[in-house]
């Protein structure tokens, strides 16, 4: 792996070459050096050249971890073979980088406990895989990176974003799964809340306390229910969507309606009796725009699978129209468009070829740092074998 590497800048066939060199039964590092020891009667003087300064190239670094510390060996090592700017040139560099940064960060905490040695080094983050610590990628993103972030409501609060989709509104209220029936309740302000016991007739009852606990827990939750409500539908700056899905959507939103009051005025507050009783914020958000009137400023949409999948047949089909009558569309150099200008714009847009195309597949195609020479048009530069 290592004589494949970046700093190896060996090949498969070079290292099938190394190991035929020597007894099948000696490991690659002996092959190596019978390889570099060889010399011009080996055979091969230019792979004998290349794996005495290979060799040359360990020893050296071998002999800097004694005195360096971890963060110190990596920070020379990237900076005299380069690592850093390789890495960049690759697909996805700006990740690639991130995630060297997060291996320096490991050896800064490694080096902050007062340990030393590569081996050491090596041990610690072979602990950090047993004990199954996964510290992921390295995030390269900035809270204003052009990204969809999908998150719960209560990790959203205190940011704000441009489009805000809140999804999941139709699921009932976590209050209602509250167990506020059974045998014994507690609450932190008004105590312990029991049935009473009549052991003469063998019955069980509640009574008033019990009641008003199991009362005062509902409505402490309802309200906490509200609270994550307002944070959701407070995090949009321009454009707030809420989605929510009913197994019949126009039966149920009519149910709704009829529980409003009718003597209900409009811009009137929903009732508390009717806020406790609701099954779902998306019914509280019924009740608020059609008791507030609130059409001209919220859009209510109801749409069922089978709108969804003819929508997305003509979407599909409005698209395969305009790209067959792009490729329909042709103009002869014998017939202009109308405005000049705007063509001769286009025909310097459309006709012009990268200058460098033969270097297009060199990503997919680079095998060591030996088959990067010199490339300007990415300012990369290689002088390390």
């Amino acid at each position: 792996g290592v004589l494949r590497s970046y700093s190896g800048g060996f090949d498969d066939e070079d290292i099938a070459r190394i190991r035929l060199a020597s007894d099948r039964d000696a490991d690659l590092y002996s092959c190596v050096a019978h390889m570099a020891e060889c010399g011009e009667t080996g055979g091969d003087p230019a792979l004998s050249e290349r794996c005495a300064a290979f060799l040359a190239f360990l020893r050296t670094w071998r002999g800097k971890t004694i005195y360096l510390g971890i963060r110190d060996l990596l920070t020379a090592l990237f900076a005299e073979t380069g690592y850093e700017e390789w890495c960049r040139a690759l697909p996805g560099g700006e990740q690639r980088i991130a995630n060297l940064q997060m291996l320096m960060a490991q050896a800064s905490a490694f080096d902050s406990m007062g340990l030393q040695g590569l081996f050491d080094f090596v041990r610690y983050i072979d602990k950090i895989h047993h004990r199954d610590v996964d510290y992921g990628e390295a995030n390269i993103l900035d809270e204003n990176a052009d990204v969809v972030r999908i998150m719960s409501i209560h990790k959203s609060k205190g940011l704000e974003f441009p489009v805000t989709i809140v999804a999941g509104m139709a699921k009932e209220h976590s209050y209602r799964s509250h167990d506020t029936r059974g045998t014994f309740i507690c609450d932190s302000d008004w105590g312990i809340g029991m049935d009473s016991w009549n052991p003469a007739a063998r019955t069980k009852y509640s009574n008033i306390r019990k009641d008003a606990i199991a009362d005062k827990m509902k409505r402490d939750s309802l309200g906490e229910e509200l609270r994550v409500l307002y944070v959701a539908m407070t995090r949009a700056k321009e454009k707030l969507i809420l989605t929510g899905y009913l197994p019949n959507a126009a039966k149920k939103c009519d149910e709704w309606e009829k529980s409003l009051p009718v003597s209900m005025e409009r811009d009137e507050k929903i009732p508390v009796s009717l806020i406790a009783q609701s099954q779902s914020f998306l019914e509280l958000i019924l009740y608020a725009v059609r008791a507030g009137d609130g059409s001209d400023h919220i859009a209510v949409r109801t749409l069922n699978c089978a709108d969804l999948a003819v929508k997305e047949m003509i979407a599909q089909s409005g698209m395969a129209l305009r790209k067959q009558e792009l490729e329909s569309m042709s103009f002869s150099d014998t017939e202009p468009l109308p405005d000049p200008e705007t063509e001769e714009n286009l025909r310097t847009i459309y006709s012009r070829r990268y200058a460098s195309s033969n270097l297009s597949g060199l990503a997919s195609d680079l095998k060591g740092l030996n088959n990067l020479l010199a490339i300007s048009d990415y300012g990369i530069r290689a002088n390390k074998p």
